[in-house]
């Protein structure tokens, strides 16, 4: 270095003293040093040339600063015969460029939609996002009325009229909305902040897509209503143990409380054996156990009891639940109450039991019939016979005999139901 300017000091932090006969090549950064000599040799071989490379030169504070310089040949020149180079500083530059990039890649890369409108609502920006969720590029949108691009339609009344409200007085909205465009609806999110500056104006708007988030609410909100309004009762407990005072009880719905007389909070954090009572079946909450263990579905008939301590009859359906992880986390019990039907089946099994008794009754009576159809003719006949012998009054009540066992035999074949009734009316005060 035969001269430097002063601004030096104010650029690098050097006195031009501190340069002055010392190689410029001692001061840059390792890694330059290959481009930079390659440009030096060009300037210097071919005049004419000013080539313009970019480098990093250590400040006197130590650290780096990246220069943009350009040699001039003025080998030839006798009043110089050297090559001057004019450097400028420009590493806030190259800051400010690698800030826009990032930014330019964040823009590009992120997830939600962005919108950039002037205060004419013409679009000025596209992010990818807002290409795919619109279906349009910003080759196509831009300068394009942004109604064109998409029509909202808000969730409730009046929030139209809070959103400009919002923009007016504090230059910012957030809200929901839908916005319908040609080919779907969208339900989203949308921020949206009001740009106020000298150099632009207009608005900006983050939209992300919820369309997803909100089918699902709706399902589990359907999903709720179904639980809640069913008939049958819904326990959900957890499923991290089996032993007592496990697995616990999380969510009964109100059917639950309208079949056991138990409310929610007197049922939630306990084992669902509370329910059990002596009567209950010790094989069936044994099958249920060993199913509970394995992670199967079970399903059973067993008898509980209500909080008044009635017995009842529940059909019990349990299956387990698995998280996003594929374990087992709780296990949902449908409970039906089925004490009527069992009521009914216990009465319909005592009167196929009285008809079996019946069938052999009216068959006992229809073989006995005929013998005292025979026993009554032969008394008739030797009624017949004897006259006025002793033994008239004797066979007489033979045949007496025969009459009432007759009537008994003809009550045995009605409640067999093989003998047609003979319905009569009975005057009671005779």
């Amino acid at each position: 270095v035969q001269y430097i300017s002063p601004s030096v000091t104010r650029i690098l932090g050097y006195q031009p003293a501190d340069l002055i006969g010392r190689s410029s090549f001692d001061f840059l950064h390792p890694d330059d040093l290959a481009a930079i000599a390659s440009g030096f040799r060009a300037a210097s071989g071919s005049p004419g040339v000013n080539p313009t490379v970019q480098m990093r030169f250590r400040h006197a504070g130590g650290e780096w600063r990246t220069l943009e310089a350009t040699s001039t040949n003025l080998l030839d020149d006798p009043h110089v015969r050297g090559v001057v180079v004019n450097a400028r500083d420009i590493t806030e530059q190259r800051a400010h460029e690698r800030q826009l990039r990032f930014q330019a890649s964040a823009l590009e890369q992120m997830s939600d939609a962005m919108i950039v409108v002037d205060d004419s609502y013409a679009v000025t920006y596209l992010n990818p996002a807002a290409e795919r969720l619109y279906g349009q590029s910003f080759a196509v949108a831009r300068g394009r009325f942004l109604g064109e691009l998409f029509r909202v339609v808000y969730e409730h009344p009046g929030d139209e009229q809070e959103a400009w409200r919002s923009m007016r007085e504090q230059g910012l909205w957030r809200g929901e909305c839908r916005h319908v465009c040609a080919a779907r609806t969208i339900a989203v999110e949308v921020a949206v902040v009001a740009l106020r500056g000298e150099e632009a104006s207009g608005m900006v708007a983050v939209v992300r897509d919820v369309t997803a988030r909100k089918q699902a609410e709706e399902r589990l909100r359907l999903l709720e209503s179904v639980v809640v309004n069913a008939h049958d009762a819904v326990i959900i407990t957890e499923a991290a143990a089996l032993a007592e005072p496990s697995p616990r009880i999380l969510y009964v719905n109100e059917a639950f409380t309208a079949i056991t007389g138990y409310s929610a909070a007197a049922a939630v954090g306990r084992s669902p054996r509370f329910l059990q009572g002596s009567d209950t079946s010790r094989e069936t909450t044994a099958q249920i156990r060993v199913a509970l263990e394995r992670r199967e579905p079970v399903r059973v008939e067993i008898r509980n009891y209500t909080r008044a301590g009635r017995p009842i009859w529940i059909d019990l359906s349990i299956a387990p639940v698995t998280s996003a992880d594929g374990q087992v986390s709780h296990f949902v019990a449908i409970m039906r109450d089925v004490t009527l039907r069992k009521d009914l089946e216990a009465q319909l099994l005592q009167a196929q039991k009285l008809e079996s008794i019946g069938r052999l009754a009216g068959g006992i009576a229809h073989d006995f019939n005929n013998l005292l159809t025979a026993i009554g003719g032969y008394a008739d006949l030797a009624l017949d016979g004897v006259g006025a012998a002793p033994a008239r009054e004797d066979i007489a009540e033979i045949r007496r005999g025969v009459d009432r066992a007759s009537a008994l035999t003809r009550q045995l074949l009605a409640f067999s139901r093989r003998h047609a009734h003979s319905p009569e009316v009975l005057a009671l005060n005779d």
